[in-house]
């Protein structure tokens, strides 16, 4: 993002750089611009802070895939229990055919943990005139869509564990209720609050289900769509979850810039 991506009149651009790298190499860099664009969406947009990848709770809870192939790239809820599925593209034209895609990858979840997604979009990065611009598609749920069941408590700490092995990794301090950690071999530090730090380490043995996806046997519009995220834990996990999801606000020089408590900033 730092190499190839620059601020100019208050808009993101892409940088010289970016206009030399080989055909394979801009789709990698449209891709990680992709994601953060469709993160920054949910979170600033809809109010979906917890975004988490597909692919990652396909690895992690044993995800198994019905008659439909098709999956979003992301899903993820706020603390009201309201949940997205997302699909994330970057390309340098939003094609008729792009949007068709989108929307039936984004569309492949009928419901999470019972309740049918607040938003299923499908979100596409491009650069019109030179700057950056998103477009943003959020069509009608499919009937071969499937159902997606989980335990927020360990939804939470699989989103959580990774940024906390990260900071562990390198150079770290605390400031005020954050512990920062410096990341090697780049000028970037990413800090979390020390009691999500706790609960993640004190977690880890804990032992979870994940059962993965099935095929959805209720229409989406007949599942609940309201229940908070605590609600849709275990008993006794529900105080926790409500704990962990509270919204954290600033702490001195520390921004909370996308309302999951996870900072990130250059050291510059």
């Amino acid at each position: 993002m730092d190499a190839y991506f620059d601020i100019r009149g208050g808009r993101m651009v892409r940088s010289e750089a970016f206009e030399t790298l080989d055909p394979s190499e801009k789709a990698i860099a449209s891709f990680y611009l992709g994601m953060a664009m469709a993160k920054a969406y949910a979170a600033q947009v809809l109010g979906i802070p917890w975004l988490m990848h597909i692919s990652r709770y396909e690895a992690a809870w044993a995800v198994k895939y019905g008659a439909s192939t098709k999956r979003p790239d992301l899903f993820g809820c706020n603390a009201a229990g309201d949940w997205a599925v997302a699909e994330a593209k970057g390309r340098d034209r939003v094609t008729g055919a792009l949007v068709a895609k989108m929307r039936a990858q984004k569309s492949s979840v009928a419901s999470i943990n019972g309740a049918a997604p607040t938003h299923r979009y499908g979100a596409a990065t491009r650069f019109p005139e030179g700057r950056l611009a998103l477009r943003v598609v959020d069509p009608p749920p499919r009937g071969d869509a499937q159902e997606v069941p989980i335990d927020p408590t360990a939804w939470l700490l699989d989103y959580y564990a990774p940024i906390v092995d990260l900071i562990a990794e390198g150079d770290r301090q605390v400031e005020g209720r954050y512990l920062v950690g410096y990341i090697p071999t780049s000028d970037i530090e990413v800090g979390v609050s020390e009691e999500v730090v706790g609960w993640v380490n004190e977690s880890r043995d804990r032992q979870f289900e994940r059962p993965g996806p099935r095929r959805a046997d209720t229409p989406a519009d007949g599942m609940e769509t309201f229940r908070r995220l605590a609600g849709q834990a275990r008993p006794a996990d529900a105080q926790l979850v409500e704990r962990i999801t509270e919204p954290t606000g600033d702490d001195g020089n520390i921004p909370n810039l996308f309302r999951d408590g996870i900072v990130i900033r250059s050291r510059r």
